[in-house]
């Protein structure tokens, strides 16, 4: 199946042009340029300008003329339209605008589906779903059923089974013929296929916390596979969005689908479909920041690695301080509470890319990280320095091997040399069989440390060094770091 976002408006998100930096070691390094932050400049003077990018960047999406994220640029669009012209808020109304209500487009309208006649109900005690049997949009009394199952086990799952919040009830909108007039989640079926996406949520509040509407595929005809495990994996990822209203829906984008798209192994296990996202993330490309947008949905494996070391809360937990401070701040919390910290956690989810299926439960199915070079020491070359750049929480790796020349009694020191105190540096010794040794390095308050380990061509296979740069901000980007391995007898 595509490997598209279940928000996108076009699919084939392999065929995008946002490339992914893969830094390499050597002794000279070029320096990757600094990543923008998406929040400069001053919201007071420009918010009427950000306002209309809003609105543009919505139209594009909405019809399907450029790639990007439906859910957050809706949602961006909520927040930003009471600084548009009247005219132009008119126009975002019509984006925001349910299926069916009567401000939404006319039939055929290039933005949302709308049900001109023949529209269908059926509501459970937190769930509608609705559906026309007629028109471009038209879904079968089937694979409403399924639809209307597929959410009450999503709900079942999310909120009762991993307790998050429950969504906020929106009274009586979507109410049709005396049914869900108690605040139920509406969720609408349209022919969202045609322009390649699978779904998307909709806040209707300008608020911190609101509630919102989802809408579905009508049939998930139009992306190959199993229509049924598409369902499932959009309706899990979805509804998660709209659950991430409740908390606030002015979160940070990567958080958001980053752990949108980890709820989706939460809740189907088996549909596994986010795998096709790993080849997009720090796993894979690991010299991308965490939060950099190139690597947005692939990045739920940092959250999956977090839960298999703390347990499934550890993200709810995040989530449950994100109401009141940043993703970040609200991340380094949760770890503090747990006797950790982002920098040491970072560190060991950057090295453990190397060995993912030593590692994960599904770690045999991803794909390792990119290694940034690798190099033999021998008698004639005991001496390499090394040097890179790596942006802020990112990380980058060097392996080096042990020449046939090194029998006998070899060691080999590992000096390190980085920017500051959150400098972090890993190695994992792959010994010939087949055990692993892994040696966190101690890192003093300058950014140096080192290490002495075992050598010998006899026993030793390589060396994985790992160094990360743990700092959270964009403002600490471009980092240098040196590294020098020393061969000797010993």
């Amino acid at each position: 199946m595509p490997s598209t976002p279940r928000s996108l408006f076009r699919a084939a998100l392999a065929a995008t042009s946002v490339a992914l930096a893969v830094g390499l070691l050597a002794p000279s390094y070029a320096a990757s340029p600094a990543a923008t932050d998406p929040g400069r400049g001053s919201a007071n003077d420009h918010a009427s300008d950000h306002a209309q990018a809003a609105l543009d960047h919505a139209q594009e999406i909405a019809a399907g003329h450029t790639e990007g994220d439906a859910t957050l640029a809706l949602t961006q669009l909520q927040q930003t339209k009471d600084d548009l012209p009247a005219g132009e808020q008119r126009e975002a109304e019509r984006l925001l605008a349910r299926p069916g209500d009567p401000g939404s487009p006319d039939v055929d309208d290039e933005y949302v589906p709308n049900f001109p006649a023949n529209h269908r109900i059926a509501c459970s005690t937190t769930v509608c779903v609705h559906w026309t049997q007629s028109g471009t949009h038209q879904a079968s009394a089937s694979f409403s059923v399924l639809v209307q199952r597929t959410m009450k086990f999503v709900w079942d799952r999310e909120i009762a089974g991993l307790g998050y919040k429950t969504p906020l009830g929106d009274g009586t909108r979507g109410a049709l013929n005396g049914q869900g007039t108690d605040g139920q989640l509406d969720v609408y079926l349209g022919n969202t296929g045609a322009k390649s996406v699978f779904g998307y949520a909709v806040p209707e509040q300008d608020s911190r916390q609101s509630h919102a509407y989802m809408v579905l595929d009508n049939n998930f005809a139009e992306f190959g596979g199993n229509p049924t495990v598409q369902l499932r994996a959009t309706a899990a990822h979805e509804f998660f969005h709209v659950v991430q209203f409740g908390y606030d829906s002015y979160e940070q984008g990567w958080l958001m689908e980053d752990t949108a798209t980890w709820m989706e192994e939460q809740v189907y296990d088996e549909a596994n479909d986010n795998r096709n996202y790993l080849p997009r993330s720090s796993l894979r490309h690991p010299t991308v920041s965490l939060d950099h947008q190139s690597v947005w949905y692939g990045n739920w494996v940092f959250f999956q690695h977090l839960s298999e070391a703390y347990g499934e809360g550890v993200v709810k937990d995040i989530w449950g301080r994100a109401v009141s401070r940043s993703a970040k701040d609200a991340l380094r919390s949760a770890l503090s509470a747990r006797g950790t910290s982002l920098a040491d956690r970072f560190s060991k989810f950057s090295v453990d890319s190397n060995i993912p299926a030593r590692v994960y439960e599904e770690g045999s199915t991803f794909p390792r990280a990119i290694v940034g070079g690798t190099w033999a020491l021998s008698t004639s070359r005991r001496d390499l320095s090394l040097s890179t750049r790596i942006n802020h929480l990112a990380s980058n790796n060097v392996v080096v091997r042990p020449a046939s020349s090194l029998t006998g009694r070899w060691r080999v020191r590992i000096r390190v040399n980085g920017p500051y105190y959150l400098t972090r540096a890993y190695a994992l010794l792959h010994r010939r069989d087949g055990r692993l040794g892994r040696y966190p390095i101690r890192i003093n308050s300058a950014g140096d440390g080192s290490a002495t380990l075992v050598f010998s061509r006899a026993s030793v296979n390589r060396i994985t060094l790992n160094l990360a740069n743990t700092h959270p901000s964009y403002t600490k980007n471009n980092l240098p770091f040196k590294v020098r391995f020393t061969a000797f007898r010993g």
